[in-house]
């Protein structure tokens, strides 16, 4: 009797752990179907729509792992006082002084006879600027968009003399950590070089010369002091850009910008600030889907322009922002970058961004 009950034990055991094993395989083909996420996409959709998109998005998500994210408390209006003495440094503050627009609410901080401010409003819109960052931008148009665009002018060299450009932007990093702020790895950097922009500030005068404008009673006169590194770059969240509540349609969302010389950051401008914060893990749609969501999208136009996706990006999408009650809802989103050619000016082009939201694919606006 007891040889038999061994023996049944033994059988069960046995056939216990093959459905366990059987299991364990289900489970790891399972997981070998899950494909990864492409890189690229080329491929024609129809006669006037046209795929060959970089996909955009961090190694994490590649078999479409992902987080959900909420509206974090980090906001410039709560540490005002902070963020000037941050700015400042053991300057003193002159001037300060508040603005209410009804659903704004602004502070402005001044020194040094009123040529370096600080302005922060309640909405997380933050400038600090001198007036050796106002005469940087008045010789410098980073659109390529527009007549005036010199962006290219001042990307000749990588470094300046007083200190690399990877150690600016490390020093750069730095300091918008400690306003909580976590911005992109990647980065535009114009390196502004003096005898660069004293030929630029001679081209920009004579321009405005010639449309009968008004021109500075006199220019400036620039040397190696005014030698700095121009930034762009955008806010970011675990490696996803956060984008801005107000957006363009300009080829990038770029909403931070940085100007740096020998003596540290001289401008900074962040424009629509969102922090934060980890809600949930989520599963996301491969960009191969969202290919034929645009396809659906874009033949419901009727339209003789050419349509070119160039780019499809991974995003975190700011909607429904009260201030007031520090509200917002934060979509992940793919970002569909596509490039718009009218038959009639076949050299001209525009660029449309359709979001669609990355777990269901619906139309974002």
């Amino acid at each position: 009797m007891k040889n038999v009950l061994f023996m049944f034990i033994m059988i069960c055991t046995v056939v216990l752990a093959g459905c366990k094993n059987k299991e364990l395989a289900s489970s790891q083909t399972a997981e070998k179907k899950v494909e990864k996420f492409p890189e690229t996409i080329e491929r024609n959709l129809a006669e006037n729509i046209n795929i060959n998109a970089k996909c955009v998005y961090p190694d994490k998500c590649k078999y479409g792992n992902a987080m959900k994210a909420k509206l974090g408390k980090n906001f410039f209006w709560d540490k005002k006082d902070e963020i000037a003495k941050l700015c400042f440094g053991n300057r003193e503050i002159e001037e300060r002084y508040e603005n209410d627009y009804g659903d704004v609410q602004e502070i402005n901080f001044l020194t040094d006879d009123a040529q370096t401010v600080l302005q922060i409003s309640s909405n997380n819109y933050l400038t600090y600027t001198t007036q050796k960052a106002l005469d940087i931008q008045n010789v410098i148009s980073t659109d390529s968009r527009y007549d005036g665009y010199n962006g290219d002018r001042y990307q000749n060299i990588s470094d300046l003399s007083f200190m690399t450009q990877d150690e600016a932007w490390s020093n750069i990093q730095g300091f918008l950590g400690k306003l909580g702020i976590e911005c992109s790895e990647s980065y535009k950097c114009y390196v502004m070089e003096h005898n660069v922009m004293e030929e630029e500030q001679k081209k920009i005068i004579s321009r405005e010369e010639e449309l009968g404008e008004k021109i500075p009673d006199k220019e400036k006169q620039w040397s190696a002091d005014d030698d700095c590194y121009y930034f762009m770059t955008y806010i970011s969240w675990e490696g996803v850009p956060v984008l801005p509540f107000i957006q363009g349609e300009g080829t990038d969302e770029d909403n931070v910008t940085v100007i740096y010389n020998r003596d540290g950051i001289i401008g900074l401008n962040i424009d629509g600030y969102f922090s934060l914060e980890y809600e949930e893990d989520i599963k996301i749609q491969s960009p191969e889907n969202v290919v034929e969501k645009i396809k659906s999208f874009l033949e419901k136009i009727i339209s003789q322009d050419f349509y070119e996706v160039k780019k499809i990006t991974l995003c975190q999408k700011v909607t429904g922002i009260d201030f007031d009650k520090r509200k917002a809802e934060i979509v992940p989103v793919w970002e569909c970058r596509i490039a718009i050619k009218t038959p009639d000016e076949e050299n001209m082009s525009y660029i449309q961004k359709i979001y669609f939201n990355a777990e269901t694919l619906e139309i974002v606006q």
